[in-house]
């Protein structure tokens, strides 16, 4: 039995996997742009990305990237419009508290500005990602290949997080809410 889908629509997964890319892509220049704290190494872009929501940090500094929710619009004009709430949340840790909360302000900014600085074209584009649900040396679809569009981005919150201590020293994990405009056919 034949199956036709009446949209090819690749919902949260495109997103995220997009987002993902685009962090790998630019964080060490976003970073670069932040000054450490005195006496403190450049901050080192994530080690890793998880798409889980499962609130188990392994290595700092690593992502979770993660859409919280998609609503989408009532009418049916041949494609589906999309509004997603993207989540970035990076664990960090220190030996200092203080030095711990500065690297959560700077991270934060950092995924702002990458976030916010990326094109259509970006969103639009098939890019590098490196990921273990992907195969070595893969890319993204990309939302021009599967019928997509980003039509807005924009950043809804910072959460700079609550610190705690661990066997590591102090670790916080800040959180980026951002809303993605998207429609697809």
């Amino acid at each position: 039995m034949n199956f036709t889908p009446q949209y090819r629509a690749f919902f949260a997964s495109a997103i995220a996997e997009q987002a993902i890319a685009l962090l790998e892509r630019d964080i060490a220049g976003a970073l670069a742009l932040a000054t450490p704290p005195a006496a403190r190494p450049a901050y080192p872009a994530f080690v890793s990305y998880k798409k889980a929501l499962d609130n188990t940090p392994v290595n700092p500094p690593e992502a979770i990237v993660a859409v919280r929710s998609s609503a989408f619009s009532r009418e049916d004009n041949n494609y589906r419009e999309q509004v997603h709430r993207l989540m970035v949340r990076p664990f960090l840790a220190d030996q200092d508290p203080q030095f711990a909360a500065q690297a959560a302000y700077d991270y934060i900014r950092a995924i702002d500005q990458v976030l916010t600085s990326a094109t259509m074209a970006d969103w639009a584009s098939q890019l590098a990602i490196a990921h273990p649900t992907r195969a070595a040396g893969a890319q993204t679809p990309g939302l021009a290949s599967i019928g997509g569009k980003v039509l807005d981005v924009w950043i809804e919150s910072h959460d700079y997080g609550v610190l705690w201590s661990g066997p590591q020293g102090f670790g916080v994990m800040p959180t980026l809410t951002a809303v993605i405009e998207v429609v697809e056919v």
